[in-house]
């Protein structure tokens, strides 16, 4: 926070209003700049996916992209294992995901049911 500060301190009286004006409308200009440069900062990261070993840039052999097509991601990894553990991952996470959908469809049933029985009752 100590950088944000030091370049809000930078800026001029015109482009403090211009900031103030975008983050009474959403601040969606900030957070796209924002956006853009934590990609940028993740795609010259230098660290596994998975177990964080750092390695050096020339020696990504393993890299994947992944995620759905308006927010998609990439991931790098050390080696073949580290890749193989991170989408058995991800498929748990799915499988999690998918149960918990599958339960709360069953819910919503059992609340209409219910409705319907009240509603006889009437």
């Amino acid at each position: 926070m100590r950088k944000l500060k030091e370049a809000i301190k930078s800026l001029e009286y015109e482009e403090l209003r211009k900031v103030e004006e975008d983050l009474q409308k959403g601040g969606a200009e900030l957070k796209k700049m924002l956006w853009e440069r934590m990609q940028e900062v993740h795609n010259n990261a230098k660290f596994c996916t998975v177990c964080f070993t750092e390695f050096d840039r020339r020696d990504y052999t393993y890299s994947m992209l992944f995620g759905p097509q308006d927010f998609k991601r990439r991931a790098h990894f050390c080696a073949v294992d580290c890749m193989e553990y991170f989408i058995a991952h991800l498929k748990e996470m799915k499988d999690v995901k998918e149960t918990k959908d599958d339960k709360g469809m069953k819910e919503k049933s059992e609340v209409n049911v219910e409705k319907d029985e009240l509603k006889r009752m009437e």
